[in-house]
């Protein structure tokens, strides 16, 4: 299986890493989620650039990214917005702000592959990602999502479905198991809501790399505490999760 590799940390091998959201919407919400963020044994963040409100320009939102950047010291910085233009991200990129950007594959890129190896010729990794709110889709429909993320060649598939029964669940978890089996990159599959919880806290037995937990607000439903996450995780001796590096004050 491909690795990603973002600092000294690695996503495809060894055990499962905890990412955890900021969805602070101006400067002053973020500091303070960066204030909090020791606690939370976060293995890399994610920086959620569309609950900023009023959305900055573009210099206002790479002064932003500069600033979160160096808070974070050696953590890795995962940049997400579901719409964000592709001009943005390749500001963004050429300026090295990202460790790993995350491109909703399904959000009307006129050439999603085009744009993906646009970002990796900056040598940043792409996320490549679809959610469906609406619930969860059928096996097939799951296949072809993460085919058609393959073939655009991003360096991880991300999958978000809403788990609304527990045989939502039950069919999120085997096409995980599947996809373990054959999987040449590593992936993240989420079940939001409720009945998905779950599939966060047995990522390792299923295949994903990524556990997504919140820090004093979550990003998805059914998103646990970031640390109450990591105990859980730590719970399951024969899946040990991964040592977490504290950002620099």
């Amino acid at each position: 299986m491909r690795e990603v590799r973002l600092g000294t940390l690695t996503l495809g091998r060894g055990p499962v890493k905890v990412a955890v959201p900021l969805v602070g919407s101006d400067r002053t919400a973020l500091r303070a989620e960066l204030d909090a963020l020791p606690d939370s044994a976060a293995d890399l963040v994610e920086w959620r650039i569309d609950c900023l409100m009023p959305f900055p320009d573009t210099e206002m939102l790479l002064a932003l990214a500069r600033e979160l950047k160096q808070s974070l010291g050696s953590l890795p910085l995962l940049i997400t917005f579901r719409s964000l233009p592709e001009g943005g991200r390749l500001r963004l990129a050429k300026e090295q702000l990202p460790d790993l950007l995350d491109v909703e594959l399904f959000s009307g890129l006129p050439d999603p592959a085009a744009h993906i190896a646009a970002l990796q010729r900056e040598h940043i990794p792409v996320i490549a990602s679809r959610h469906f709110f609406n619930g969860t889709p059928a096996p097939q429909v799951m296949r072809e999502t993460f085919q058609r993320m393959q073939d655009c060649n991003a360096d991880i598939l991300k999958l978000a479905v809403m788990t609304e029964t527990a045989e939502d669940l039950l069919s999120l978890l085997q096409f995980s198991a599947t996809q373990r089996q054959t999987a040449d990159r590593p992936f993240v599959l989420i079940g939001m809501g409720p009945h998905g919880v779950l599939s966060r806290i047995s990522c390792a037995e299923f295949g994903s790399c990524l556990s997504f937990g919140a820090l004093r607000e979550s990003s998805a439903p059914g998103q646990l505490p970031a640390r109450d996450l990591k105990r859980i995780l730590s719970l399951l001796p024969e899946y040990p999760v991964s040592q977490t590096t504290e950002p620099r004050k």
